[in-house]
């Protein structure tokens, strides 16, 4: 039994040694193949996406989108299938269907579901623009009922 101790620890010591090697190796071709294709592997290289901040939760409620009315632009100007309500801290509904979204700092993004990929600027409490072109654009909702 003595004998074999030692026997399993100089096994176990160089499967750790073959498992530190092979993990180094694996990440050298991923660094590898990501300066391949152009991707900046420096150590300061952005690693996040461009809307930092802390992750967060929206009101719950439905918010209603619209546009400015252009007669009376404090007006808005309901648009049909626009509109969404949060219903958890990670969940939406929209007349599309459910999905979740994400806080960042002050930007919601609905990351699944029919209406994932589209991005909001939260202006205020129960007040988001959809982001146009990188910027808050024409299309506020804002939020009208719990």
């Amino acid at each position: 039994m003595r004998g074999m101790g030692r026997y399993g620890t100089g096994m176990t010591e160089r499967l750790r040694s073959r498992a530190r090697r092979l993990g180094a190796l694996c990440a050298a071709t991923v660094l590898l193949a990501s300066a391949a294709h152009g991707q900046d592997i420096s150590p300061r290289a952005e690693r996040l996406p461009q809307h930092r901040g802390g992750i967060g939760v929206m009101q719950q409620g439905l918010y209603v989108c619209e546009l400015p009315d252009p007669r009376a632009p404090s007006r808005g100007v309901v648009q049909q299938g626009t509109s969404f309500r949060i219903t958890s801290a990670s969940r939406y509904i929209s007349d599309q269907g459910t999905g979740t979204y994400l806080r960042r700092g002050n930007t919601v993004v609905l990351s699944s579901g029919p209406r994932a990929g589209e991005s909001y600027r939260i202006i205020s409490d129960g007040f988001v623009r959809k982001v146009e072109d990188g910027a808050p654009g024409r299309l506020r909702c804002v939020r009208r009922a719990r």
